[in-house]
């Protein structure tokens, strides 16, 4: 079930853009980093880096579910669910 609570949104970290959901997707879970997006006075982990493993650790403790990525400066968004286990 989504939620405020399981759902989290990120943009590419380091100045990476993507063109298309399928490299967004390819790069999440090759273990690439990208930032939490949000106003850092909302949130204190906002402007911080992650990647999959990291998320995977959060959510086994409770935290988000979902993912948003925002894509092609920002104008797309590729929406998914974490996987429901470790593939490393």
């Amino acid at each position: 079930m989504k939620g405020p609570n399981n759902h989290i949104a990120l943009i590419p970290a380091y100045g990476r853009d993507y063109l298309n959901r399928k490299a967004v997707v390819k790069d999440f879970m090759a273990g690439r980093d990208f930032v939490i997006a949000g106003p850092v006075s909302d949130c204190g982990w906002c402007a911080r880096y992650v990647n999959r493993q990291y998320l995977m650790a959060q959510w086994r403790a409770g935290g988000p579910r979902w993912v948003d990525i925002r894509y092609r400066r920002g104008l797309r968004v590729a929406v998914f669910e974490l996987p429901t286990r470790f593939n490393f």
